[in-house]
């Protein structure tokens, strides 16, 4: 069987995947610009990083060691105090 997909429908799942995704691309994208000195905590024994337990911010959440990727909860940002 050979099914063929209309074009229409592509344009149509196209369009909406922007709609849908593309606000979510352009805000992880712009963050990664805005933060300037960020950086991952790596153990260099074991190439793993810290992140907080299932990307959460509350106060007390668990921080696990994962393996490196380009994800917003793995980069720390360090202020001057």
């Amino acid at each position: 069987m050979n099914y063929k997909i209309p074009f229409y429908s592509l344009l149509t799942l196209g369009v909406l995947g922007g709609i849908v995704f593309g606000p979510r691309i352009i805000k992880g994208l712009k963050l990664k610009k805005d933060k300037k000195n960020t950086y991952a905590i790596q153990n260099v024994q074991t190439g793993r990083c810290i992140r907080p337990y299932n990307a959460g911010f509350e106060e007390e959440n668990r921080v696990i060691l994962y393996d490196l990727k380009n994800w917003e909860c793995i980069t720390w940002q360090f202020i001057k105090s």
